[in-house]
This record gives structure tokens, C-alpha cells and sequence, in this order.
């Protein structure tokens, strides 16, 4: 994930191949791989949707993310929160435990089946949605709002914004990647990263185009009422 950042950065002239990751970004990165990978010890799986919560007005806002966070789960799988505008750049990734988080390990938690049972029904709750492995991949991962690499509560905006600035940086790489001295093949791994981010980015737009979105809950649920009137509005 860091290499998407750095190339970026060099291709947009904000750092040269001289200068060092700035170090926000390592504590940041670093913070948020501890805080994943503590999740998978306590018995979380990932989740590929904890990034909808997360309104695309509300990424670069440090005082909303410092709280709520980049994402609604430490599970996620982000993409690195970069400003495409040239704006102040918000966190560039999560910086503290989401809502879905602390649902979670209080449902596994809790000694009392009656609290684990009103927990369960929870799902359909906003900062509760989850989807996970088999939900992401595969023929049968169609649900747009669930992705592997992106950010924010509109997958598609996200993945058009994120294009744009990869494209913006393709005529820029050579003047901005090869310094004095510096190795030919230094060219070819920036444009290497930059197309791996760009079919990436391209990702989510597939889903909507016949995909599907999917939910867990139950009928009676909080909030499986809205969840139905949508299902019966698209027949």
C-alpha cells in the first residue's frame, strides 16, 4: 500500500526520489496495520464494506475521521485516503477502532445469549454493515458497495475520482521519477504501480453494470424494513 502513495507523490512533484516517506503517513500506516491485525487475533475477519459509512464529504475532515474514522472498521482493506484536488489532505488511513469494531467484539464477547441475540439483530444498523471475503471476490461478488482498495459511501464517485488523478499523473512520471543517475527501470516501476491503482480504482464501476447489493439481516430487524422496501421497489 505504501508504494501507491509514494509513486503518487513523486508524480505530482510533492516529494522527489531523495526525499523520505513523510513520517504521518508511516505512524498512520503503521498504527492502522497494528490495529488490523490485533482484530484478526481477537477473531475478525475482514470486512469489505466498512468503508460505505463513511460519507465521501466527510474524508479529508480530520476532526470527523479522528473520531468516527477513515473507515467504520480497522478490517477494512482502504485504499490510502489521498486528496486528488490539492487541497489539505485528511488521515491517510483510519486512526482509531470503528463502530463495526466495537459491535462486533461486544456480540463475541459477551457471556449473555440474551445480549449476544439483541446484538445479532443489529446488523442493519448504520456503522454495523459488514461483508467479507466471499462477499469481495469471485464470480459471485457483485454487490458495488463492497470492494477491496477503495474509500467512502459512493464506490463509483470514488472510483472516478481516484482515475482522474492517476491519470493525471501519466505524462509527469518522467520528468518527476528519474533524477541525475538514477536507473532507467525507476520508470517502469512508477508506471507499473500506477496501472496496478488504476485497474484497481476501475474495480468497483464493474459491479454496477447487473451487480447487486446484498445485506444480512433478518426480517424484524431494526432498519430490515428500509432494506425490503428497496428490494421490492427494484421489481
Amino acid at each position: 500500500m505504501c508504494s501507491s502513495d509514494l509513486t503518487t507523490w513523486l508524480a505530482s512533484g510533492e516529494i522527489t526520489p531523495e526525499d523520505p516517506v513523510p513520517m504521518e503517513f508511516v505512524g498512520e500506516f503503521l498504527k492502522f496495520v497494528t490495529m488490523h491485525e490485533v482484530g484478526h487475533t481477537l477473531g475478525l475477519r475482514p470486512n469489505f464494506r466498512g468503508s460505505t459509512d463513511t460519507p465521501m464529504s466527510k474524508l479529508h475532515d480530520k476532526v470527523w475521521t479522528g473520531t468516527n474514522g477513515v473507515v467504520n472498521s480497522v478490517m477494512e482493506y482502504p485504499a490510502p485516503n489521498i486528496q486528488s484536488d490539492g487541497g489539505p489532505n485528511g488521515h491517510y488511513y483510519t486512526t482509531t477502532v470503528g463502530t463495526y469494531d466495537k459491535w462486533a467484539i461486544a456480540f463475541g464477547y459477551t457471556p449473555d445469549p440474551r445480549r449476544a441475540e439483541e446484538l445479532a439483530r443489529q446488523g442493519a444498523q448504520d456503522g454495523n454493515v459488514y461483508a467479507t471475503d466471499e462477499d469481495a471476490r469471485g464470480r459471485g461478488a457483485l454487490d458495488p458497495t463492497v470492494n477491496v482498495w477503495d474509500l467512502g459511501d459512493d464506490p463509483l464517485a470514488w472510483s472516478m475520482d481516484r482515475c482522474a488523478l492517476i491519470h493525471s499523473l501519466w505524462g509527469r512520471l518522467p520528468q518527476q521519477v528519474l533524477y541525475d543517475n538514477q536507473p532507467h527501470y525507476e520508470l517502469t516501476d512508477a508506471l507499473s504501480t500506477l496501472l496496478v491503482n488504476y485497474a484497481r480504482s476501475l474495480a468497483p464501476a464493474v459491479k454496477y453494470l447487473g451487480g447487486q447489493e446484498v445485506n444480512r439481516d433478518h426480517v424484524g430487524d431494526p432498519r430490515s424494513e428500509e432494506h425490503t422496501s428497496e428490494l421490492q421497489s427494484q421489481f
